[in-house]
C-alpha cells in the first residue's frame, strides 16, 4: 500500500518506545496490544488522527495500518533494534524488549513524599 499520509520515520520510535516500556508489564505486545499504546501516546494519537483524516479511516484502522507498516519494516530491515525480539502469536506478530523495565526515577522530594506515604512520618524521628 502506498501511504502519503504519514511518515513510517514518525510511528516508529513512538512504537519502540511503547515496546520497551510496556514490556516488563506484559510478556509480549500483540498487535492490539501496539494499536492502544499507539492511540494511547499523545505522540501517537495525534499522527494517528492525522492519518485516520487523510485516509478517511477509523483511528483504530489506522493505527492497525501503521503496525502493520512496522512489522514490514522489522521484516525486511537487515538490522533491526537489536533489543526488540518478536514472535508470531495467533497469526500476529507480537513483540517485546529485552532490556529489563526499570522504574521511574523520582525528584528527591517526591521520593520523601512517597516514603511518607508508604512508612509514615515516624521514620524520621527514629
Amino acid at each position: 500500500m502506498s501511504n502519503n499520509s504519514f511518515a513510517l520515520a514518525d510511528v516508529t520510535p513512538i512504537l519502540l518506545k511503547e515496546i520497551r516500556a510496556r514490556s516488563g508489564m506484559d510478556p509480549v505486545l500483540t498487535h492490539n496490544d501496539l494499536i492502544e499504546a499507539l492511540l494511547s501516546n499523545p505522540e501517537g494519537a495525534a499522527l494517528v488522527g492525522g492519518a485516520a483524516t487523510a485516509l478517511k479511516r477509523s483511528e483504530s484502522s489506522t493505527a492497525a495500518i501503521m503496525i502493520a507498516q512496522f512489522s514490514k519494516q522489522y521484516t525486511d530491515s537487515n538490522t533491526p533494534p537489536p533489543d526488540i525480539q518478536r514472535e508470531k502469536v495467533k497469526g500476529t506478530w507480537s513483540y517485546w524488549s529485552t532490556i529489563p523495565r526499570t522504574s521511574e526515577i523520582l525528584p528527591f522530594d517526591k521520593m520523601v513524599k512517597a516514603m511518607d506515604e508508604v512508612f509514615g512520618k515516624k521514620r524520621h524521628s527514629e
